[in-house]
């Protein structure tokens, strides 16, 4: 949320509200500090038809035209007209979908010996992780000897390609536009 904060500034897109689905997270404290408009949910059923469309309510009078999931774990309902992504802290489609996310990804990636991790921006579907991939960036993890150090390096990755992709995106027209041209970031 902070770094998105800073880049927006600089950058075509304007962060309009937060969606949360846990009260207590430090995205709503920065959300209030910034007086962006916040909606705390449950998300226990994303997928009810009534929930759905107040959610969709509160988005669209906030004139959300992309959902940047960013650290949310909850299943994100398809809303009609308005399109969502998420960061993902691996290289999919390898350690990716449900259960797969924090330190729980890093310790996959150590333990499989890769000699790259990286982030993965992507669509986000109803089915954790299988969106149209839209961006990567990736870096060596050769030597590094635990998940803490691959989090850190990753996150790091993670906050240079989200902006540049939400940025990509808004500079493209939308969604549609930037997946019809495609971008993939690689170090």
């Amino acid at each position: 949320m902070e770094n998105l904060l800073k880049f927006q500034y600089k950058s075509r897109f304007q962060i309009v509200c937060v969606v949360s689905s846990n009260p207590h997270c430090r995205g709503n404290e920065i959300a209030n500090e910034h007086k962006l408009p916040l909606f705390v949910e449950s998300f226990k059923n994303p997928n009810d038809a009534n929930f759905a469309f107040n959610l969709r309510h509160k988005l669209t009078s906030n004139n959300v035209d992309l959902v940047v999931l960013a650290g949310f774990l909850k299943p994100w309902p398809i809303l009609e007209g308005i399109d969502a992504i998420n960061i993902h802290p691996a290289l999919l489609p390898k350690f990716g979908g449900k259960g797969m996310y924090g330190s729980r990804v890093h310790e996959q990636v150590l333990a499989s010996g890769e000699s790259k991790s990286g982030a993965t921006v992507h669509v986000v579907t109803d089915q954790y992780d299988q969106g149209s991939i839209i961006a990567q960036k990736s870096c060596s993890i050769a030597g590094l000897e635990s998940a803490d150090e691959i989090a850190h390096r990753v996150f790091t990755l993670e906050c240079e390609l989200l902006p540049a992709t939400i940025n990509h995106i808004a500079r493209e027209g939308g969604l549609a536009s930037a997946l019809a041209k495609g971008i993939r970031y690689d170090v």
